[in-house]
C-alpha cells in the first residue's frame, strides 16, 4: 500500500506540473507532499485496523508490531536518501576533476563520510527490534563541532547551490571539543541543511552556526518558507 502511494505521489507531482506548465513552487509541492503523506498514514491504519479480530489481543500486538515496523523502515529511508546526494555530485566532480589532488582528497573525503552514514543505517536496519523499542546506539567520542559542521555543509554545498542558494558558514575560528556521537551529528544536520534546499526558493540564503556559551549550540537557518502554524503540532510524528 505504500509503494502504492509512492507511485501516485511521483504522478500526481507531474500531474500538477504540467496542469500549471511550470515546476510547482515549494509551498505546493509542501502541501501536495503532506496530503499524500496523510493518505499513506490512514491506509497504514486502515490496512492495520482491517486485521484486528476483536478481542484477541495477539493480534492486537502482531499490528502494532506492524505498524512499528513500516514507521521505522520509512524513517530510515529517509535517512538513506540523504547521503546519496553528496555521493552523486561527489562523483560528478571526480569525473571533472582531472588531475587536481587537492580537489580529488576532498572529494574522496566527502565519500568517506558519507559511505559511513550509510554504514551506520544499515547496521540500523540489521536490528529492526532495537529501533522499534525506539532505541538508538550512540558511538560517541571526542571530536572538534567546528570540523564536523563545516564537513556537513560542505558535503551539502554542491546541492544547495545548484538549487540557487548561497551558504553562509558562521562558525569560531578555533576547535570546539564535545563528546559526542560524530555519525548521529551529521545525520541531524544534513537532515536539516537537505530541509533547507527543499522549502527554499531560489536567491536565498541558508546560514549554519556553531555558537558557544555555556553550551554548544548548532544552527541551520534559512530564508524559505517556514513551517505553517498549523503544521506546527506534527513536526515531531
Amino acid at each position: 500500500v505504500v509503494r502504492d502511494y509512492q507511485i501516485l505521489r511521483l504522478v500526481l507531482a507531474e500531474f500538477l506540473e504540467q496542469s500549471l506548465e511550470r515546476p510547482p513552487t515549494t509551498r505546493e509541492s509542501l502541501v501536495l507532499n503532506l496530503n499524500i503523506d496523510d493518505a499513506i498514514a490512514s491506509a497504514v491504519a486502515a490496512f492495520a485496523a482491517s486485521q484486528v479480530t476483536p478481542g484477541t489481543a495477539a493480534t492486537t500486538t502482531r499490528n502494532e508490531a506492524l505498524e512499528l515496523l513500516l514507521n521505522v523502515l520509512g524513517v530510515v529511508g529517509h535517512e538513506i536518501r540523504n547521503p546519496l546526494a553528496p555521493l552523486a555530485n561527489s562523483l560528478e566532480i571526480l569525473r571533472m576533476a582531472g588531475s587536481d589532488p587537492v580537489l580529488l582528497d576532498k572529494t574522496r573525503n566527502t565519500m568517506a563520510r558519507q559511505l559511513r552514514v550509510i554504514s551506520r543505517l544499515v547496521e540500523d536496519l540489521m536490528d529492526l527490534p532495537r529501533l522499534a523499542r525506539g532505541k538508538m546506539s550512540l558511538v560517541t567520542r571526542r571530536l572538534d563541532v567546528v570540523r564536523l559542521v563545516r564537513a556537513c555543509a560542505e558535503d551539502m554545498r554542491s546541492g544547495l547551490e545548484a538549487a540557487g542558494l548561497t551558504v553562509a558558514l558562521d562558525l569560531p575560528s578555533t576547535p570546539v571539543w564535545i563528546e559526542a556521537d560524530d555519525t548521529r551529528l551529521a545525520q541531524v544536520i544534513c537532515n536539516l541543511l537537505g530541509n533547507s534546499q527543499k522549502f527554499t526558493n531560489r536567491g536565498g540564503t541558508v546560514t549554519v552556526e556553531v555558537a558557544v556559551g555555556s553550551d554548544v549550540a548548532i544552527s541551520v537557518r534559512d530564508t524559505g518558507i517556514g513551517i505553517d502554524a498549523a503544521v506546527l503540532p506534527r513536526v515531531f510524528e
